[in-house]
């Protein structure tokens, strides 16, 4: 073989090599989840896989054993019916409430559990949009006027100081 066909060769093969490890990357990297519904939805079909569900803790199924650092939990779908057992070993989340959304990260196995090496907790929104004043139409504004301190209600502009 010719030194020029070993380096066209060689070449072949790096750029393989290179190009399986952009997809498998790439692939990696995506962080697509199912909510608890669709998992329910898929069935016996998704045992035996490593898969991220979504849903919302079940009220008062957490159970926490500090010893052996293991949390289990349900999570449950839009229909309540929807549930899924979670088990993880690890540290617990801090903000780990009844109710709150998570995902967990793991693969579920035959009994219908899914064994969790990572959990992400969402926290839920603590702030609601605030209705706008049906005089003005402006959030926070007041039907008497009043502008906040410094500034000049007729030009909108902060007012001089002496």
């Amino acid at each position: 073989m010719s030194t020029r066909t070993k380096a066209v060769a060689a070449l072949i093969v790096v750029l393989a090599v290179i190009g399986g490890l952009i997809w498998v990357g790439v692939t990696r990297a995506a962080s697509y989840y199912l909510t608890v519904d669709e998992a329910a939805a898929k069935g016996d079909a998704l045992v035996g896989r490593s898969l991220k569900v979504s849903g919302n803790i079940a009220p008062d199924s957490v159970q926490w054993n500090p010893d052996t650092l293991t949390l289990a939990f349900r999570i449950q779908g839009i229909d309540p019916n929807h549930v899924m057992p979670v088990v993880y070993h690890g540290v617990k989340p801090a903000d780990f409430s009844n109710g709150w959304p998570v995902v967990a990260d793991g693969k579920l196995e035959a009994d219908g559990v899914l064994h969790a090496n990572q959990l992400l907790v969402k926290c839920p929104s603590k702030y609601e949009a605030q209705k706008p004043d049906q005089s003005s139409g402006v959030p926070g504004s007041e039907a008497s006027g009043s502008q906040p301190a410094g500034m000049n209600p007729a030009a909108r502009t902060p007012a001089a100081t002496p």
